[in-house]
């Protein structure tokens, strides 16, 4: 199989992986055979004990524009069968890219929407070229948000708002998303590429079980009460010493 068949594409540098989304047929569309292909770069690089960050771009127009609503389409009646065999890959993605021990980054630009808006809001994080547009899109084609989008989204900015933005399909710039903390960097377009390059450099100095903890504690706090979460944290927080880079890191402050 070619490059220009394949929907991932797979690449390790030292302790960064990079997935790079392809689109042989659209511009980045969630279908079967792309989401499997991204939930196997996904759990090779997860696998990998040298990967400490993982990062998703994709080639062409646009990040992604969520699902293929041609297929869609061309299935008619069988629409409904098609849409849960793409969901059980998906939704796969979206949980790895959320819940990997690894940092998880996207790298976007010229467009984010509908399933491809939960698959970036499930990484870690997002640094945008200026450039790029966000959208739910569903109210549009009469459906309701998937790829964990109503999941993420209240989190993230409120019920109320995640209604808004359900309803309206309101077309957000990268400038808005950034305000709403949909993602955390806006970039010139010229600039995007490196600037990722700069970001992960940095985070893949991290030492990687802290980040893992910080992680599962930062992800479990909604649902844990104070006591719980207090005692997790003091835990690993003693965990944590026992690895070599704790020493290291309390010399260098230290010296500071």
């Amino acid at each position: 199989m070619s490059s220009t068949d394949t929907w991932a594409c797979l690449d390790r540098t030292g302790p960064v992986a990079t997935i790079t989304l392809q689109a042989p047929t659209g511009p980045s569309r969630i279908n079967v055979d792309s989401a499997r292909e991204w939930l196997a770069a996904l759990r090779e690089a997860d696998a990998d004990p040298e990967v400490r960050v993982i990062v998703n771009r994709a080639e062409g127009p646009v990040w992604s524009a969520g699902g293929d609503l041609p297929a869609f389409r061309d299935h008619g009646e069988e629409a409904h069968d098609f849409v849960r065999e793409i969901g059980s890959w998906i939704n796969a993605v979206v949980a790895l890219l959320y819940e990997s021990s690894k940092l998880t980054v996207a790298s976007v630009h010229g467009a984010v929407a509908g399933g491809g808006l939960g698959a970036m809001l499930a990484c870690d994080l997002v640094i945008a070229s200026k450039e790029t547009a966000f959208t739910l899109g569903y109210a549009k084609l009469a459906t309701n948000p998937d790829a964990g989008v109503s999941w993420f989204l209240p989190r993230i900015v409120g019920y109320r708002k995640a209604l808004e933005l359900y309803l309206t399909s309101q077309r957000l710039s990268a400038t808005e998303a950034l305000d709403l903390g949909l993602i955390n960097y806006v970039v010139p377009p010229e600039e995007l590429t490196s600037a990722t390059g700069n970001l992960v450099e940095e985070l893949a100095l991290l030492a990687p079980n802290a980040v893992a903890s910080t992680k599962q504690l930062l992800q479990a706090s909604e649902s844990s009460t104070l006591e719980r979460h207090a005692d997790a944290e003091i835990r690993a927080f003693a965990d944590n010493t026992r690895s070599s880079t704790f020493a290291e890191g309390v010399a260098a402050f230290l010296k500071k």
